[in-house]
């Protein structure tokens, strides 16, 4: 819709420029130029029209599709409470028919609990022998989380998204979110353009919080995070591990490595090694061998320590192992503190069914209250430049990296932004 928009007014300025011509009697091959340049855009708006109209007639059809697919598990979930409810009648009358025959009293009966075996037969239990709840087993795991801290420059909490995600400095043991990383950079520009014409010398990189001097070279960063380490620090020790795991920054792949680093950040109280680690031990893909049971008691830890991350990927397992009503809690505690793929989840189990139109409004109120608080206009444009170098979208690319580089201010960005279709707040 943006780009029709934009190619529509591009055709109206076009025919505007060829009444101009006319009324200035411009030669003819101009007029015929500038005609054929209308009849491109006129053709481009049709092509854009057409693509819109086959969007939204997907888009319904995929929506017929879910309701279809919603109607049909809602049909079934509505069957199976159907028989659930005549064979707990059925349990209770026989409890009744063997009450009446061993002279029982109805205070007697009303004590007993109905029950389904592994079998699918009805048994009886005492209220005494009910099973606790899972928040009486352990209460911790089912409680909110807080938000998470804060960026020491900006004061917003730091974000939950990959893409959006902090940098750690060595110097001063600080993690500062990726939007107050790059602003920084480019006051740095700035200053550096403004000494350039003073012929001054340019300032170097620095830390954005302490303004120590930045690492010359993976190496030297590299040696700084194992200094670090050395001291305990359970952030660098993370850092390293994930660089171990991943081979980056030039050092080597090695698993071994860091599976003892994640475990000694874990052994110091960090929760996103502990959630790293249950995650490697219940997921395939990381060349360690696959141990569900440990890998749980790490996420559980993680969740109980205030990772949310680790609370989502619960979420997953218990949906894989078919524990639904598990599942759901967990998604809607995630998805209360701003992670966006429990959000995803917890629709899925709308459609489905499973999930009631209340407790989807409340999560969803949440949610993005979460959202909110983790957002500023310094990382909307950071993710928007971050989602034009994933698109590989040229045009805006080089405008947010003219701004970034110092060549434009925050006010001549969003001109440019907005006349290119791309509305800013």
């Amino acid at each position: 819709q943006s780009r029709l928009k934009s190619a529509k007014q591009n055709s109206e300025d076009l025919r505007d420029d060829i009444v101009l011509l006319h009324e200035n009697y411009a030669s003819p091959g101009v007029v015929t130029t500038m005609k054929e340049e209308l009849c491109k855009s006129d053709n481009k708006v049709s092509t854009l029209e057409a693509a819109a109209n086959n969007a939204a007639r997907a888009v319904f059809q995929s929506m017929a599709h879910v309701r279809a697919a919603a109607e049909s598990d809602q049909a079934e979930f509505d069957s199976f409470v159907d028989s659930l409810l005549e064979k707990l009648d059925k349990d209770k009358a026989a409890a009744d028919a063997a009450a009446a025959d061993n002279g029982s009293t109805v205070e007697q009966l009303s004590s007993l609990t109905v029950t389904d075996d592994d079998d699918g037969n009805g048994s009886s239990d005492t209220s005494d022998c009910a099973r606790p709840s899972e928040e009486a087993v352990d209460p911790e795991l089912w409680k909110p989380h807080p938000p998470t801290e804060d960026c020491p420059i900006c004061f917003v909490p730091l974000p939950l998204k990959e893409e959006e995600s902090e940098g750690f400095f060595t110097c001063c043991g600080q993690l500062v979110c990726c939007s107050c990383i790059r602003e920084h950079i480019r006051a740095v520009n700035v200053t550096n353009m403004k000494r350039e014409k003073k012929e001054q010398q340019p300032l170097e990189k620095t830390c954005p919080f302490c303004r120590s001097p930045s690492a010359k070279s993976d190496t030297e960063q590299i040696q700084q995070y194992e200094d670090k380490v050395r001291k305990g620090d359970t952030k660098a020790a993370l850092i390293v591990a994930g660089r171990y795991l991943e081979g980056l920054n030039g050092l080597p792949k090695d698993t071994s490595k860091a599976l003892e680093l994640f475990h000694r950040s874990a052994d110091m109280g960090s929760a996103e090694a502990t959630a790293m680690l249950g995650l490697i031990y219940t997921s395939e893909g990381w060349g360690v061998p696959i141990q569900k049971k440990k890998g749980l008691v790490y996420l559980e830890n993680a969740t109980k320590m205030g990772s949310v991350t680790a609370r989502e990927f619960l979420g997953v397992l218990e949906a894989e192992k078919g524990n639904t009503e598990h599942a759901i809690r967990h998604f809607k505690l995630s998805a209360s503190a701003g992670h966006v793929l429990a959000m995803k989840a917890l629709w899925k189990y709308f459609y489905k069914g499973k999930l009631c139109k209340a407790e989807l409004e409340d999560t969803l109120r949440a949610h993005q209250e979460a959202c909110d608080g983790m957002n500023s206009k310094d990382r909307e444009r950071f993710v928007l430049w971050q989602k034009a170098k994933a698109d590989n979208n040229v045009l805006l690319r080089n405008i947010l990296g003219m701004y970034y580089a110092g060549k434009m201010n925050a006010k001549e960005l969003n001109k440019q932004l907005k006349g290119h279709g791309i509305m800013t707040n």
